[in-house]
């Protein structure tokens, strides 16, 4: 198991943590909470204990931003302006058969 400490922790689903621990088995997560308490509840299987002093422990930004109406014109390039691509893509996008737009 791997101990990452931090000043603050931000989980997903509670309040922040000062001085929180995110404890890793396998590249998954084990356990969240205070570092301290962390420390001793799982003192003996800890192998490497890491702490990043002054910084932010956070779950990663996802991009949920998606276009699923362009699925169909995956790969479409366009080596023009951007203003440009938008309007050969609204070209290509009218000209499919309904067969094609469900790909």
């Amino acid at each position: 198991m791997i101990l990452l400490e931090s000043s603050l922790l931000l989980p997903m689903d509670s309040t922040p943590i000062e001085q929180g621990g995110i404890l890793i088995e396998n590249n998954v997560i084990f356990d969240v909470g205070f570092a301290r308490d962390l420390e001793k509840l799982y003192s003996k299987k800890i192998k490497q204990i890491v702490c990043l002093n002054d910084m932010v422990l956070m779950p990663g930004f996802v991009n949920a931003h998606s276009h699923l109406e362009l699925s169909c014109l995956r790969g479409f390039r366009y080596p023009g302006t951007f203003t440009g691509w938008i309007q050969k893509l609204v070209e290509a996008k009218s000209n499919m058969t309904a067969v094609e737009y469900e790909k």
